[in-house]
């Protein structure tokens, strides 16, 4: 009885957290950790780390992952499947009601839409700044030296991705210096502990800063200069230094890895009842279906690299593939998943079923199956691709190459939302020309919003549902006043 109440709670809590989740799935990693394990406890950070770990090398939709994830270990597959479900279906359902609205009332609705997003990404931010904080005063209880190296961990990161956000928030044409994106960062990080494996020896820094300061130059600054099969060298370097330190942090643990198949089978048996049983339910009349289901499967394969690169992958396979147009890409549903909560990638996939439904049927009614069968598949997709890598995990969690990433993810994420705040500034400046108000005008206003929504947080100790919803509602206010 103690574990289903426990269920139900968890449930509710992930759709409350879907229900808040602006701003992508990076943005949901300090949302998520405050509710299970500050809030409820139904777990330790440590446990929760692993879970954020695991999500970050998998493709697919991160909080959907963290959620199943999550619930698996606390709450069986029950847990996974609710966790995963809660989490994703808010901004999955207000994805599907606000396409059918388009129809109606189209230009108000985006507009006003649009308005709300300013409030809302001055709430994400202070999110964001919260997590930050915390991730800087874990440094700090770990002693100087630490916390000075995670200061220079977050700022890199942010420095190495960052770039290009920031010189268009400042208006500067020139590329930067250095640019990689999120999986490339990622990339660099596990090789670097993968090879050091938690051991900072002259020999380790010197490989590590050359063949990645070769891979950064090649993709960035130097990508002209430097020849291309010299970046591909490097790089093949980089996975056999990386695969050498695996194997001799295993063979030094003198651990047998042992993989839990038969715990691997029933979740991957969950998630394909689930869409066999939909999919095929809607089969029936529409066999077109399960195409889409084969290449929303596959669109979630690609996924790495989070949700502005998910657009990417699935305008080339939906919209180059004639399954959707054009303009019901670009011109209706990039603008809705990027204004509303939850991940992208779900909210994307439910939204070109809709479109996809309404070409193949014609019926508002198709579109909506077909959005169901879009939304299960990534969730389906997702948390399936996280359980065979979550199982492995386990089996090595203990070698030192483990230790070191899960004691470097969290500034590595900290410096990733910083990113993210400049990118979400940069989102609210492209609204200009829609809404009539200078970027300038909207940077102040968002700016305005962060300071009052932090003095609600931290001076009248409002929880962030309550300032979540005074900052809703002062944004609509403002909104229908400029509007009229």
């Amino acid at each position: 009885m103690e574990k289903k109440k426990g269920l139900l709670q968890y449930f509710l809590t992930m759709t409350k957290v879907g229900c808040i989740g602006f701003g992508g799935g990076s943005i949901l990693i300090p949302v998520i950790e405050s509710e299970v394990v500050d809030k409820h406890q139904f777990d330790t950070k440590e446990n929760y780390n692993k879970d954020v770990v695991v999500a970050s090398i998998t493709p697919g939709a991160l909080p959907v992952e963290i959620a199943g994830s999550f619930g698996r270990r606390n709450f069986g597959w029950q847990g996974m499947l609710l966790g995963s479900v809660g989490i994703a279906f808010p901004g999955a359902l207000l994805t599907l009601l606000l396409l059918t609205a388009f129809s109606m009332v189209q230009d108000e609705v985006l507009r006003f839409v649009e308005f709300m997003t300013i409030g809302v990404s001055a709430f994400i931010m202070l999110l964001l700044m919260q997590y930050i904080h915390t991730v800087y005063k874990k440094g700090i209880k770990q002693g100087k030296g630490q916390s000075i190296k995670t200061l220079i961990v977050i700022f890199a990161v942010f420095l190495l991705v960052g770039g290009k956000n920031l010189n268009r928030l400042l208006g500067i044409e020139h590329p930067p210096l250095v640019y990689v994106s999120t999986i490339q960062l990622l990339a660099l990080v596990f090789f670097f502990a993968f090879y050091t494996r938690g051991k900072y020896s002259a020999k380790h820094l010197i490989v590590t800063l050359l063949l990645g300061g070769i891979y950064l130059l090649g993709t960035g600054v130097a990508k002209d200069v430097i020849p291309s099969f010299v970046v591909t060298i490097d790089i093949l370097l980089m996975i056999g230094f990386a695969l050498y330190g695996l194997i001799s942090s295993f063979m030094k643990s003198k651990k047998d890895v042992n993989v839990d198949l038969k715990a691997v089978v029933k979740d991957l048996v969950v998630w394909l009842a689930a869409v066999g049983i939909i999919g095929g339910a809607v089969a029936l009349q529409h066999p077109e279906v399960l195409s889409y289901i084969g290449k929303s499967a596959l669109s979630v394969i690609m996924s790495f690299g989070g949700g502005d690169a998910y657009l990417t992958i699935a305008e080339g396979i939906f919209v180059e593939g004639a399954m959707i147009t054009e303009q019901q890409f670009f011109g209706q549903l990039v603008s809705v998943v990027n204004i509303l909560p939850g991940s992208i990638l779900c909210k994307t996939l439910t939204g070109v079923g809709y479109y996809i439904g309404q070409n193949v049927g014609g019926t508002v009614f198709s579109g909506m199956m077909f959005a169901i069968v879009g939304f299960v598949t990534s969730v389906a997709a997702s948390c399936g691709f996280v359980s065979a890598v979550y199982y492995l995990y386990d089996a090595l969690i203990k070698l030192n190459i483990f230790q070191t990433i899960s004691k470097w993810i969290t500034p590595v994420i900290a410096g990733l939302l910083l990113n993210i705040m400049i990118s979400l500034c940069n989102q609210c400046v492209n609204l200009s020309d829609g809404l009539g108000i200078s970027g300038s005008v909207i940077l102040v206003g968002l700016l305005a919003g962060y300071i009052v929504d932090f003095i609600l947080v931290n001076k009248f100790k409002l929880n962030t549902m309550l300032t979540l919803v005074v900052n809703l509602v002062v944004t609509a206010v403002i909104a229908i006043v400029v509007m009229m």
